[in-house]
């Protein structure tokens, strides 16, 4: 048998990096936990008012946080965002009357004309020091060039035990304002979720960070060991030595490869039969 050539090995390095890589996909990995954001996919809406005598300036604003948001068939293309728009800004003047007309048309972020939504997330910090993240921020990118300004929009996802998010209820307007420092105008909005928690993140929870710390140790101790053993054999065969003086060598390999399948197994059952973690 022939065994490949260790530089072989390198040329796959680069394509499990590719894999690694994801995109947003509405969830995201922070400190070694997923926030899972998928439940919340599909068109949200919040309404911010301002008083414009003599008439009410109401402003629609909606997400999908998924996917870009879909068309309605049944309005004009001209009094909707363009294909590829997340977020969504419709404007609209209410006269004393009760009369309304489509004022502005903004897409606040997006794939769209070329533009790219690129979000980018980051943990909400802690309320208080020592603390739990609050949530999850997700900021939105891409939007078209409006009124001469480039537009981004910034969501706060924010942990609430109690809600799911899945209703509009749970997303309040914050502002709409030109950000100085990110020289765009910017929308910010916060998400009222339970995806955001912790203990709802997979592999949350102090039970989780404790198992998934623990079968670390065990991955890190049987990597060290298979390639210790991998190198020992390489030697063995590429420089042709003598099997004979090495027997007692690879005799005690053998044991400690056995012993070590045994200790996790052990491991394993405990956990199952009390629910809890063994010591090791």
């Amino acid at each position: 048998m022939r065994l490949p050539r260790p530089h072989h090995l390198f040329l796959l390095l680069p394509a499990a990096a590719a894999v690694s890589a994801t995109s947003w996909g509405c969830q995201t990995v922070q400190s070694g936990l997923t926030y899972d954001f998928k439940s919340l996919g599909g068109a949200h809406s919040v309404v911010s008012s301002i008083s414009t005598p003599p008439t009410i300036q109401n402003t629609t604003w909606s997400i999908d946080p998924c996917a870009p948001l879909q068309k309605n068939k049944d309005t004009d293309a001209k009094e909707q965002c363009p294909d590829g728009t997340y977020v969504c800004g419709l404007v609209r003047h209410i006269d004393t009357a009760g009369k309304s007309f489509l004022a502005e048309v903004i897409p606040v972020a997006g794939d769209i004309d070329g533009h790219a939504v690129d979000e980018q997330v980051l943990l909400l910090n802690a309320t208080e020091a020592g603390g739990k993240p609050r949530g999850v921020r997700v900021e939105f990118n891409g939007g078209n060039n409006f009124a001469g300004h480039e537009q981004r929009a910034v969501v706060d996802f924010v942990c609430d035990k109690d809600v799911t998010g899945e209703a509009d209820e749970a997303i309040t307007f914050v502002s709409y304002e030109w950000s100085e420092s990110a020289k765009k105008q910017v929308l910010r909005l916060e998400w009222k979720t339970k995806m955001a928690c912790v203990e709802n993140a997979k592999g949350g929870g102090k039970g989780e960070e404790k198992k998934s710390a623990h079968w670390g140790f065990f991955t890190w101790l049987f990597i060290i060991v298979f390639l210790g053993a991998a190198a020992y054999l390489i030697c063995v065969v590429w420089l042709g030595w003598d099997l004979r003086p090495h027997r007692d060598m690879i005799g005690e390999m053998s044991y400690l490869v056995k012993d070590f399948f045994g200790r996790v197994g052990s491991t394993l059952q405990g956990r199952s039969s009390r629910g809890g973690y063994s010591a090791v």
